[in-house]
């Protein structure tokens, strides 16, 4: 069932076993691995089925350290949260990225890789994008290899696009027939509800457009916003303690990190024949894209953090090509204006190459055009610093009086170092091989300073209440529980202890499947069903709501 938190009459409060808090890849993962149990689930989101202006308007927040777009750009306040601007990259995490390595300050993860590896298959499935390997051999279908890159310097890899990208639109018909899901749209939450002490969750609060109020009581509350709205709902949450729940050691908010990246390398020469295996493969209704990544060889021989690598390739505006993709993105956005309309009366002079494009997708291959230039872009993994952190500001509030966030990001020795080293390696690599030269671009070599200017964040936000084996050390347990406040939980990439080279997205909904198996099992421990013991039973359930 799906409600909209405005057509509640009065202040109604809405009772359940568990509150979610964010309808994005986690909340909907999660609720929908509850589906069919007798677990009595609701799902808050802030914003409504659609992104609109006024719930985006939320998003704002001060940023005080590096330049950072990702809270604005980056996030979608709706029913199927950031997953409405996500592009659908699909990548798990190398075992080294959960390893506490000497070199990395902060780093290591308290689960095994081995214990996640089934949490990813199951998360392959909820994408669609089962039996990938994201190798090498994803060339093969293709009649491709492949270059013979050194295995001690570089490794060939490819992301995998979900053809589900809108993981709300996916689901929301299941949501709508479940009977044992309530969902909420338009309900912002302003804060966690606990006794007196803080120590036991007791609901949330929260309210719509206008500012009326209600409450949610629920035995366990899971935040599922996002790594900058996890740890400002907890920050919030102060009738208790001054400093927030799960802050008792001042760790909410801190070891903020994101994706840092940017073009590095320029390629001395046309580079046409490099498009075939460094551009976009199709097949299945997935796409492919071919990557270059750090081994794990060279990580542990130069100290370096992990990272990842692609070509850039850049065509001439105007075109055929570049026309029918303003069209496109104009069309999803539902712009009908005047400009749209000259771009669509433009396509017609551009029909031999649209056609010989949709010749090239239906070979699965990626259209090929002479580039004007070709660019190796890269994205690093951050070493967590606990001075890289977000707090509430003490001079805006959002529209429901909440102080926004203040973001101060950070870059430093460590990421720079590992800038260089992946450029390097690449470079040398392309150049061992005979592939082209790729020269690394001047502003490298300058100080970290200037870094900032080259470098874009790539909306990849993690660690703000990051996973740890003690209180002393984090937010929340190997069970994403908080430390200290029975019954609240926190998923997503705000638990990540160190980022990894991969898009985190695969990894924050196998992390949220795996948290439903824990609280099916907490549920059934109680003297209900819930969990592993209803499996059978809540598949057949499944079946009967999408039908």
């Amino acid at each position: 069932m799906i409600e909209n938190n405005d057509a509640i009459a009065g202040d109604e409060s809405v009772a359940a076993d568990l509150c979610i808090v964010g309808a994005g890849p986690a909340g909907i993962a999660l609720a929908r691995e509850l589906v069919g149990s007798r677990m009595k689930v609701v799902l808050v989101e802030s914003g409504n089925l659609e992104i609109e202006p006024l719930s985006q308007k939320l998003n704002e927040a001060v940023v005080s350290g590096l330049p950072f777009t990702g809270h604005a750009e980056g996030r979608g306040r709706a029913f199927g949260g950031s997953a409405r601007l996500w592009a659908g990259q699909c990548l798990p995490l190398d075992p080294i990225d959960l390893e506490e390595r000497p070199w990395v300050r902060h780093s290591g993860w308290p689960i095994a890789y081995g214990e996640l590896e089934p949490y990813w298959r199951r998360a392959e499935r909820f994408f669609g994008v089962e039996g990938e390997s994201y190798g090498a051999r994803t060339y093969r279908p293709f009649g491709l290899a492949a270059p013979a890159w050194d295995p001690r310097v570089v490794e060939a890899m490819f992301t995998v696009y979900t053809p589900s990208v809108d993981t709300g639109r996916a689901h929301i018909r299941a949501f709508r027939n479940a009977t044992n899901l309530r969902v909420l749209v338009n309900a912002t939450v302003s804060e966690i509800r606990t006794d007196a002490t803080g120590r036991k969750v007791e609901g949330v609060t929260v309210s719509n457009a206008s500012g009326a109020e209600r409450t949610i009581l629920a035995r366990r509350v899971v935040l599922c916003g996002g790594a900058l709205e996890n740890a400002r709902l907890l920050l919030l949450s102060r009738s208790a303690n001054p400093k927030g729940l799960g802050n008792t050691h001042d760790l909410v908010g801190r070891f903020f990190q994101d994706h840092p990246n940017g073009l590095t390398a320029v390629l001395e020469g046309d580079g046409a024949d490099l498009q075939e295996r460094f551009r976009l493969l199709y097949a299945r209704s997935r796409r492919y894209f071919p990557k270059l990544k750090l081994s794990e060889a060279l990580q542990r021989e130069a100290r370096v953090l992990n990272a990842n690598a692609h070509l850039v390739f850049d065509y001439p505006p105007g075109g055929g090509l570049d026309t029918l993709r303003t069209v496109v993105h104009a069309l999803r956005r539902r712009d009908l204006g005047a400009e749209t309309r000259r771009q669509v009366l433009r396509l017609p002079r551009h029909a031999g190459e649209i056609v010989g494009a949709a010749i090239q997708h239906r070979r699965g291959r990626s259209p090929i055009a002479e580039p004007t230039s070709v660019h190796l872009q890269c994205y690093l993994e951050q070493e967590p610093d606990p001075e890289s952190r977000v707090t509430l500001s003490t001079q805006r509030s959002d529209a429901h009086g909440s102080p926004m966030l203040d973001i101060n990001w950070t870059f430093g020795e460590l990421e720079q170092r590992t800038l260089k080293t992946v450029t390097e390696a690449i470079c040398g690599e392309f150049e061992r091989l005979r592939l082209g030269r790729l020269k690394p671009l001047p502003w490298l070599e300058g100080p970290r300073e200037g870094y900032a200017s080259h470098l874009r964040d790539g909306y990849h936000h993690a660690g703000t209440t990051r996973m740890a084996r003690s209180p002393e050390e984090g937010v929340v347990d190997a069970d994403c529980a908080v430390f200290d406040v029975d019954g609240l939980y926190a998923c997503g990439g705000s638990v990540f202890p160190t980022s990894g080279y991969a898009n985190p997205t695969l990894t924050i909904v196998a992390l949220a499947i795996r948290l439903a198996d824990h609280l099916g099992e907490r549920f059934r421990q109680s003297g209900m069903e819930g969990g592993t013991a209803a499996r059978d039973r809540r598949t057949a359930t499944l079946e009967q709501v999408e039908r």
